[in-house]
């Protein structure tokens, strides 16, 4: 009895040091789902989906409050690319600021699915891309400038 005890400890032991060295994105330990959001955003550590399960964006878009230097990160979820499916690429093309004195794309990622925006002066800017949106009126249709996430710089 003592040597399971013992064995089921080092087991305890073995996976909290595995998961303690995890390297992991940030966009990826958000926990297990079913949903797959077209987005995630991450402000001040805080990990959002954005979007409905079936991939699309809601109107009206999430709202978001920053000071004037903190950042922004939104990574577009990914799906593989052609018949292999060896390569992923994002669902849709990462979102452009609207006011970019407002709020300026500082960083992109390589794989051209995760970008970190900058609050650079007080006011509001909205964040869109194509995509398909869901909300009053629109049935999933694709517009020209879709809401990703809509952000107020304050002071």
């Amino acid at each position: 009895m003592r040597c399971r005890w013992i064995g089921a400890f080092s087991l305890v032991v073995t996976c909290a040091l595995v998961a303690g060295c995890d390297s992991t994105p940030w966009w990826k330990q958000t926990g297990a789902s079913a949903c797959g959001p077209p987005a995630l955003v991450r402000v001040a550590g805080r990990v959002m989906s954005v979007g409905s399960c079936a991939g699309s964006l809601w109107l009206p878009a999430k709202k978001v409050r920053l000071h004037v230097g903190e950042a922004i990160d939104i990574h577009v979820t990914e799906e593989p690319a052609g018949a292999s499916g060896n390569r992923l690429i994002p669902v849709f093309p990462l979102p452009h600021s609207l006011d970019s004195s407002v709020l300026k794309r500082t960083a992109t990622s390589a794989d051209q699915a995760t970008a970190t925006y900058s609050a650079e002066h007080p006011g509001e800017a909205m964040l869109v891309s194509r995509a398909s949106c869901m909300g009053p009126g629109l049935n999933g249709k694709p517009r020209d400038n879709c809401p990703v996430v809509n952000v107020t710089v304050i002071p």
